[in-house]
Order: structure tokens, then sequence, then C-alpha cells
């Protein structure tokens, strides 16, 4: 951060005001938001920052993620209401991007998705959906016991992802098949039971 002021035009209390915001935020982390007029704006801006190319960005009616319990052959369902989906590419390394609105689990989870991974189509009360079959992810990332939710937790690292940790099913819940078939189309194999799958 740079500032810049003209001594014969700012009163000289304000320059120290300005030096001590910018020692302020030299040393502590900050945090910016950014509003844009389109997601092509937005898409671009995020492109520029990171080096993924954005090439699928929408809205979620439900996440679920499956996780299998210890020892016993139980599985443990966990049901993410609205979530924004974006799938990012930069080369041949493609990642899909969750962004959870209020979820108890966590704010958001980032994981690549490969060519030889198994997505299904599915549906469940009218709604149409993906499943990402054996998919390898970590899960959100949650204050331990006794500790309070930092800025951090809420943020994907594109370059340096998280462990995939979890092996599990995945299944993506949308109100309308036009935004599963947009899904279908971008991911690197082709979805079962899907038409529109590009060709790989």
């Amino acid at each position: 951060m740079t500032v810049s002021l003209s001594e014969n035009l700012a009163p000289r209390e304000l320059a120290k005001e300005y030096a001590t915001m910018q020692s302020t935020v030299m040393r502590n982390p900050t945090l910016r938001t950014y509003r844009f007029p389109s997601f092509k704006e937005m898409h671009t801006f995020q492109a520029a920052v990171t080096g993924y190319s954005v090439v699928f960005d929408g809205i979620a009616s439900a996440f679920n993620v499956s996780r299998r319990r210890m020892v016993v052959p139980i599985h443990k369902k966990w049901e993410a209401g609205t979530t924004r989906i974006q799938v990012v590419q930069q080369d041949k390394t493609i990642q899909l991007l969750a962004f959870f609105d209020n979820w108890s689990h966590g704010d958001c989870m980032g994981f690549a998705l490969k060519g030889t991974d198994t997505y299904e189509c599915v549906s469940r009360s009218g709604k149409s959906g993906i499943k990402l079959c054996e998919a390898k992810f970590p899960l959100p990332r949650v204050p331990a016991e006794g500790m309070n939710k930092t800025d951090d937790m809420a943020c994907l690292s594109l370059d340096m992802p998280e462990y995939a940790g979890e092996n599990d099913d995945l299944t993506i819940y949308f109100d309308d098949n036009l935004e599963r078939d947009r899904l279908c189309t971008v991911l690197p194999a082709p979805v079962k039971g899907s038409r529109l799958s590009k060709s790989k």
C-alpha cells in the first residue's frame, strides 16, 4: 500500500494518521472484498490472481459428503445446503472448489479432479445431480476444540491444496438439468448417464 500526500494541501496530523495506518497494514493481515459488475469480470480477475481459468461457476442446491466410519461398515452423510461450485483449470490441472453457506462443517473445500475419476448422473426428489464416486478430497478446515475460527479457514490454496485424506462419495445436486449438464461438460472424464459429457 502506498500513500502520497501533498504537504501544502494536507494537514500535518493526516500524514501521521496515514503513517500509522500503513504500519498497521504492513504488520497485520487484512481482508479485502472486491465487487464486479459481472461474472466475466470476476473470472478475469480470478484468473489474473490465481493463474486458473474458471470453466464452471454455478449454485448447487445441495452438496453431500459421504464418510465411512472407522472399523464398522457404516457411512455417515453430511449435507450442505446452498453451495457455490467452481471448476477451475490451469493447463491440465483441474480443481473443484465448493463454498458453503453457513455449514457447520466448514466454509469451503477444494480438490483435484482426475481423468481416472468416476462420475455418475443421479437424481433425488426432482433434483439433478452428479456423484463423484470414491473421490479423494480434504475435509473443510474447522477450528480445533476450544479455538476460534480464523479468516484463513474460509480460503483455499490452489497451488498447495490441503492433503486429500478422505476417500468416499461426493454428490452435488442442482435445481435443474441445465446446471448439471454444464458441469458434465467440464469434468475431465465422461459422466455415466449423461449424453452431454465431453468426449475425452
